[in-house]
């Protein structure tokens, strides 16, 4: 049996798995992804966790075939993570992570986006399995995109191709909103939980907005507490997912337009929360996409746990 190191690196935590080549988990751990500045010493706690992981499981090192990493900003191209804001100590910068840490192992180390490594850990295991032509959306800190287009994952020239959450939306209150990445109003910007919770936040502040979020303290607002006062019939916290919803409904239209995909799979923290966008996202979707094209993509959730994609899909990278 074959086994593989599957590492889904996101701006909270990375979680790292030894994995096999017939898609079963063997053991995984979770470290920190952002309490330092410096990737060198981030990188040598990421190869610790390796080695605790590989004596845990009474695996040898030397029966791993190699390391592939799932991470924001990430080159498959040149093995590098390039300018990922969400990240403490990749922020303006481009890092050859897949050389750093395949030294600090001696394991072979390929990486790619994150949203592309969920979107191999679908099409293999999950509810993508037989799919040529489909598009993974991850709604987390940010919002990523994995596209597969006649069972190929797309990269594009420079490796970075398929960034669909720094598409532009038009805002919903006429007020536009900075990205991480330097532009404005991109579909990340209210469709994440980042941009879930600004939306909140801005509630809160609102002297005119109805809203039990005016209970916390403005920063500390998070999409999960969004969440919570929807669930307990707060309007306001409801239709800030519902927006959500919509935006992404439009997006999806657009992107299906340009893909013809089969379906567009959601992943991701935020689809916790799926019955209070999907309604508003399954409409906006209807009204946008038009039946010109005739296949209809089906809008499917990950039929894999939250950290199994990614790890499956990024120690695919290497077991291929």
């Amino acid at each position: 049996m074959k086994y593989a190191i599957g590492i889904d690196l996101g701006a909270t935590t990375a979680k790292t798995g030894i994995i096999t080549d017939t898609g079963k988990i063997v053991d995984y751990n979770l470290i920190a992804s952002n309490t330092t500045d410096d990737e060198h010493l981030f990188i040598n706690s990421l190869s610790d966790t390796i080695t605790a992981l590989c004596r845990k499981s009474n695996i040898d090192r030397g029966s791993i075939v190699g390391i592939g990493v799932g991470i924001p900003k990430g080159n498959f191209f040149g093995g590098t993570v390039e300018y990922a804001q969400n990240l403490t100590w990749g922020r303006d910068k481009v890092i050859p992570f897949a050389n750093l840490l395949s030294r600090s192992t001696g394991i072979k180390c390929l990486l790619t986006n994150d949203a592309n490594a969920a979107a191999l850990g679908e099409m293999q295991f999950g509810v993508a399995r037989g799919m040529s032509n489909f598009i993974e959306i991850t709604l987390g800190t940010g919002v990523g995109a994995g596209v597969v287009v006649d069972g190929r994952l797309i990269y594009g020239a420079n490796g970075m191709a398929g960034e669909l959450g720094h598409c532009t939306v038009r805002p919903p209150d006429g007020k536009s909103r900075v990205c991480t990445c330097g532009r404005r109003d991109c579909l990340e910007t209210y469709c994440s939980a980042t941009g879930v919770a600004l939306s909140g936040r801005l509630q809160a502040l609102n002297t005119h907005s109805q809203t039990t979020l005016k209970h916390y303290k403005p920063e500390d607002i998070t999409a999960k507490i969004v969440y919570e006062e929807a669930l307990k019939g707060d309007i306001v916290s409801r239709e800030i997912y519902r927006e959500a919803g919509r935006l992404l409904g439009e997006a999806f239209a657009e992107f299906a337009v340009v893909f013809s995909p089969e379906a567009i799979v959601i992943f991701g923290g935020m689809a916790k929360a799926k019955d209070m966008f999907l309604p508003s996202l399954i409409d906006s979707f209807g009204q946008n996409f038009t039946e010109a094209y005739r296949l209809v993509p089906k809008i499917l959730f990950s039929s894999l746990p939250e950290a199994d994609a990614a790890i499956l899909g990024a120690g695919s990278l290497v077991l291929i």
